[in-house]
């Protein structure tokens, strides 16, 4: 069974490479991808994934906040904070929303997959 993800990033060019990163991998399914925290939060409700992986900076809503919000609505659905932004107080303001996992945009293609992996397990 793959596992439905959904993910999240303002930068158009940033989602294309993620989608195309994750489906090497049979067991990953991307179900949408978000421009923007209402946008993600629109999709989350029409496609039910299994997991989110959300950045940091967005438009609307902060990846934060986002993060906050996603917990409120579905407590069982696991988020992975991607971002640029990667100091330990982003890496705690993250883990303080609500965040089950945080990675560096730089360490993505060694830690997101197993991450996924840990937090679908």
């Amino acid at each position: 069974m793959a596992y439905r993800v959904l993910i999240v990033d303002d930068n158009q060019r940033f989602l294309e490479f993620l989608e195309e990163f994750l489906c090497h991998y049979a067991d990953i399914h991307v179900v949408g991808s978000a421009l923007s925290g209402q946008e993600a939060l629109e999709l989350a409700e029409d496609g039910q994934p299994d997991l989110i992986i959300v950045d940091l900076w967005m438009p609307d809503i902060s990846g934060l906040d986002l993060t906050r919000e996603i917990k409120s609505r579905w407590p069982g659905v696991p988020t992975i904070v991607l971002t640029l932004l990667d100091s330990p107080q982003h890496r705690q303001a993250a883990m303080e929303a609500g965040a089950d996992a945080f990675i560096g945009k730089p360490s993505m293609d060694s830690d997101l997959v197993p991450a996924i992996e840990r937090l679908m397990a």
